[in-house]
């Protein structure tokens, strides 16, 4: 099925966004566009704004077999590069399927986003979740998945430093992988991870994580930066703390005439971590990319953002239980 692509319509020109260098030697644009559709948006709404983000200059862009929409946004990548966007100024990443842990379906699951996505390299590819999942149970399932085993991790990422080796990956990523699991991690590894993505926003910086991160050269990459405020109703909470309502956050983005979310989106780059907040809207696209190119935020703003956190986690990983699985904190070893 062919799509109809927008253009986005905007009176500025393309922008370019700022880039980190990784240890790899490679370069990764400060900000991405996520593409998580929060079971809100088609494959299709996704993949339209692919092209308008891309066609206004974002150039990285966060994917995942799990989220379903690989096969537009693939699309719409084709269609990118057709108009003249070269391969190479573009930062493709997906992420390994809970399913396809095992060592003999890792580079089938790989091939398969590639596929879709209708590249011939990945410049990133994620294990998604540690814990490997049952393909035959729903995640709604009591029991859907194997608990947490280091030696069954290693074993999947080794076939990703194999990936690397065979040039279809350019770099490793890892993903909701607990600082304890990491410092194991870290000792087995032969290609060091270039990112690692997890839950950041001013309500959940997690600092000492972040911290160890920078300290082995891997960079932080923080999904929900915003706080997640479309998510489902299965991952709000009562105690649950908003940025974009918190009243310093609320405060700031008035003196700056914008949206807290934009707030958030500088915090997250000032503090030396590469958000990827997710939207269809090209308003606030724009707005995120524009948010890291000017009018920063001063070291006295930052502290105030500083204060907000609260240890608030969106992303519980209440989806995921094991044979004697008692509650969500095990899943970050906080109990």
């Amino acid at each position: 099925m062919s799509q109809t692509f927008l253009k986005t319509k905007s009176l500025e020109g393309p922008l370019t966004a700022p880039r980190y260098r990784l240890y790899t030697g490679k370069t990764i644009p400060k900000i991405g566009l996520g593409t998580y559709p929060n079971g809100k948006y088609s494959g299709w709404d996704v993949a339209n704004a692919v092209y308008g983000a891309v066609h206004f200059g974002y150039r990285l862009i966060d994917c995942a077999f799990g989220y379903g929409d690989e096969p537009e946004i693939g699309q719409a990548l084709e269609r990118l590069q057709r108009e003249g966007i070269s391969r190479e100024e573009l930062f493709i990443t997906s992420k390994l399927i809970n399913t396809m842990h095992e060592k003999e379906k890792v580079l089938p699951g790989l091939k398969k986003s590639m596929r879709d996505l209708r590249m011939d390299y990945l410049d990133g590819y994620y294990i998604h979740w540690p814990f490997r999942q049952f393909e035959d149970q729903d995640v709604k399932d009591d029991v859907n998945c194997k608990p947490y085993c280091h030696e069954e991790y290693m074993e999947t990422y080794h076939e990703l430093e194999k990936a690397v080796q065979e040039g279809l990956i350019l770099q490793i990523g890892t993903s909701n992988l607990s600082q304890k699991k990491y410092e194991k991690f870290l000792e087995d590894a032969s290609i060091k991870p270039a990112f690692n993505q997890m839950e950041i926003h001013p309500c959940f910086a997690q600092r000492d994580f972040v911290r160890y991160l920078k300290g082995h050269g891997i960079l932080p990459v923080a999904y929900s930066p915003i706080g997640a405020p479309i998510r489902p109703k299965q991952y709000v909470f009562d105690g649950d703390v908003s940025e974009l309502q918190h009243p310093i956050i609320v405060e700031i983005a008035r003196k700056h005439g914008v949206h807290p979310a934009v707030i958030c989106i500088k915090w997250s780059v000032q503090n030396g971590l590469l958000p990827i907040p997710f939207t269809v809207e090209p308003n606030e696209y724009i707005a995120n990319l524009k948010g890291i190119l000017e009018d920063p935020l001063t070291a006295e703003e930052m502290e105030k953002i500083s204060g907000v956190d609260c240890g608030c986690r969106i992303q519980r990983g209440n989806d995921y239980h094991w044979e004697g699985h008692r509650s969500w904190k095990e899943v970050w070893e906080e109990v």
